[in-house]
């Protein structure tokens, strides 16, 4: 898939309408991916199996449209209005660099602490690293002296899921941003073990593999912690659609209220590289200014947040996230956008401590120009406008 995009999840919009995004009636239809759909009374298994499968055929239908440039059409003028549109609907707060921050770390070989994931538009946009086990997780690679030696365990990446899909966060959608491994939701894909490792001439320095975390994500969001802060799966709704209970009995009300699974967004990226179009990158923002507009409609209180992640959280992440920032946040100047994003990277644990490496987020001059130059050209039109 590393020619192509991936976008494979499930849809809200069928039959739904949207005032504030009009484009979302007229768009093709593999742009929207689809909902899951259960039988009413089904049981939990049954409910995940139907929406891993219609995932996975949505996928391979899919799969021979997305190659190159042959990818829908969308204007940089209907995508700043659909997202001027969701920023009104949600009603942001003004930019506080001391709300970046989200706690939840993970601990190196060495012992150092180091944070998974930052907000850039606190509630709804989060930007970070790969939440599963990664090539850094071997402990070996403390004595080679990699500067990303000793990444996070299983366990604590299940813990990194429980937040990212309980109530400190609201994760609803999953954006993968790697061509090193397959779509998460693509099962031929992916090996049977779930564990994807690096080409072999890299491996010296990244021997471990990158683990599938789609399972998890689902378990998570299937599985009531009882503290409010979990995500159980609340049966089917009245069209039959797989649905998740937010919240446990710490919830206001005892049972939780019903959500649709998480969906999962891919869009390949050869690392510190950029898009390889301006119109993949456009069709790519507008699928996810749709998916919060979907979530945070569907949401009990207009919360739900969009995860943005590559490998590390900082070059292909800071990218695609800083565009979003820039769609959602209109006032800002292409100079406030790279800030943000870079403040946002500097709020996580650890960053900083490798300054030969000069930890900039996006990572290259490249990403940092392309944002740059994408900022300017969303400002003109809006001028124009």
């Amino acid at each position: 898939m590393a020619g192509g995009i991936s976008w494979v999840g499930r849809s809200a919009l069928a039959g739904r309408a949207r005032p504030s995004q009009s484009t979302l009636a007229d768009a093709p239809p593999r742009l929207l991916g689809h909902r899951s759909r259960a039988p009413a009374g089904g049981t939990l298994a049954s409910a995940r199996r139907a929406y891993t499968v219609a995932q996975a055929d949505a996928q391979r239908e899919r799969a021979a449209a997305w190659r190159g440039d042959n990818v829908p059409g969308v204007s940089l003028e209907q995508l700043a209005a659909d997202a001027s549109a969701l920023a009104r609907r949600l009603r942001l707060p003004p930019h506080d660099d001391g709300a970046l921050r989200f706690y939840s770390e993970y601990t190196r070989a060495d012992g150092s602490k180091r944070s998974w994931c930052h907000w850039l538009v606190p509630r709804v946009l989060m930007v970070g690293r790969y939440p599963h086990p990664d090539p850094t997780a071997h402990p070996d690679l403390l004595h080679r002296r990699c500067a990303s030696c000793g990444g996070p365990t299983l366990d604590e990446s299940r813990a990194h899921l429980a937040r990212l899909l309980g109530d400190g966060a609201r994760v609803r959608c999953f954006a993968s941003l790697l061509d090193e491994v397959p779509a998460q939701t693509d099962d031929a894909a992916w090996p049977a073990d779930g564990r994807c490792y690096l080409p072999q001439q890299d491996r010296e320095h990244f021997p471990a593999p990158f683990v599938r975390y789609y399972d998890a994500v689902m378990r998570a969001a299937s599985r009531a912690d009882g503290d409010g802060d979990g995500v159980g799966y609340g049966g089917a709704d009245a069209d039959g659609d797989a649905v998740a209970a937010v919240g446990g009995e710490g919830e206001k009300g005892g049972a939780g209220v019903a959500w649709p699974l998480p969906s999962f967004v891919h869009f390949p990226m050869r690392d510190c590289a950029v898009p390889w179009s301006d119109g993949a990158a456009r069709s790519l923002l507008a699928d996810l200014v749709s998916r919060l507009d979907v979530d945070t409609t569907d949401a009990p209180d207009g919360r739900a947040a969009l995860y943005v992640h590559c490998w590390s959280g900082r070059g292909r992440a800071g990218l695609i996230g800083g565009a979003l920032l820039a769609l959602l946040r209109p006032e800002l100047a292409p100079a406030q956008v790279l800030r943000i994003v870079q403040a946002g990277y500097d709020s996580r644990a650890g960053a900083g401590l490798a300054p030969a490496r000069g930890d900039r987020s996006p990572q290259t001059v490249e990403q940092r120009d392309w944002l740059e130059n994408f900022v300017m050209e969303l400002r003109e039109l809006r001028q124009v406008q």
